[in-house]
This record gives structure tokens, sequence and C-alpha cells, in this order.
């Protein structure tokens, strides 16, 4: 959630569907046809352009990762049969049988939109260290095992309506540190609460 936003969101309070990188959709009354509608003033973190065409990139990249069992492609479903693009900023769905949690699939962080540079310039195994989303922070760092140095998005005015606006006292930097050491991580979660 901090490096990608995703189409809808489910809202954290009244648990329903709201919009993200969509403004709105529709649902055909065979519900096997899902029409987004998309945010004509978002970029991608390295300033490329988010359109229907960065959508089917995305989803081309998530479908070919079905074989592998990951996360992204579960929540996908395997009733999805491909998209179409009608145009810059709408591209329609498509699945083989109704599925009613596909919205809520396509809410979920593993389906966050990345840039489609991103995606032609690293290998899948070299792109977890060149993330590139459209959310509020931008990845600055990232060693395996160690930590993760996050910087605010200073571009960030997307983002759904239970985000809060950034302010003069909204954090700037995040860094995850990663701990094995029970003990150890214990210790530096007592400290930093100090």
């Amino acid at each position: 959630r901090q490096i990608y936003d995703t189409l809808v969101y489910l809202e954290p309070q009244q648990k329903k569907i709201i919009p993200g990188l969509a403004t709105e959709w529709t649902i055909s009354n065979d519900d096997l046809v899902y029409t987004f509608l998309l945010r004509r003033d978002v970029l991608f973190q390295d300033g490329t352009v988010f359109n229907s065409k960065a959508v089917a990139r995305n989803l081309d990249r998530i479908a070919s990762l079905h074989s592998e069992g990951m996360k992204a492609s579960i929540y996908l479903s395997e009733y999805y049969l491909g998209y179409e693009v009608i145009d810059d900023y709408t591209i329609k769905l498509k699945l083989s049988q109704p599925y009613a949690p596909f919205l809520d699939g396509l809410a979920q962080p593993y389906l966050g939109m990345t840039s489609p540079n991103s995606i032609e310039l690293y290998s899948a195994s070299r792109y977890q260290f060149h993330q590139v989303g459209t959310g509020p922070f931008i990845l600055v760092n990232y060693l395996p095992g160690k930590e993760i140095d996050l910087r605010r998005n200073p571009d960030y005015k997307w983002g759904p309506s239970f985000y809060s606006e950034s302010s003069p006292n909204s954090v700037n930097e995040i860094q995850f540190t990663f701990v094995d050491d029970a003990k150890e991580r214990l210790s530096k979660v007592a400290t930093s609460s100090d």
C-alpha cells in the first residue's frame, strides 16, 4: 500500500468497494464484464502516465505469473479471461463466469499498479529492487533481509477517500528493519517507543 495503488479499494470502516485508480465502474448484466473508467491525473513515480495501456500491461504480467502460484494471480482469479482497451482511460475486464469477490481481489495490494517502464527494464527477479508504483511513498532502497527505505511521493494527490491529506506533520520517510531474533526485535521495539 505504501508504493502501490489499486483500481479500487476496500473502505476499512464500512467495508465497501470505493474508487481508487478507477473513478467508477459498471458490471454487465451477466456479471462477466467489468468496465472501468480511470483517473486522468495519475503518474507513476518514474513519470510514466497511468492509463488503460498501463493497466493492460500489469494484467498481462500478473496473468503470466499464474503458473507460479503468485498471490497476485490468485486474486486476479481463475475466471479472468482478459481485457479490452476501449480508449486511453477506459478498460473492460472479462470473466469466464460470474465471480462475486472479483472487485475485492482487485482491491488487494498484490494487484497494485506497476510502471510499465519498470516492468520492461527489470527482470522478475530484479524488479523487487526497483519497484515503481503510483502510491504515496517511493522505494529508495531495499536490502533483502535487512531494510526497506521509503520516501514520501511529493506528487501524490489521488489517494482513496480514507487516506489523510499530507500536512507539515506528515511522515516523510519510513524505514522497515528486519530483525530475525525475537529478543532483539523486542528490544528494538521497546527502544523505539521510548
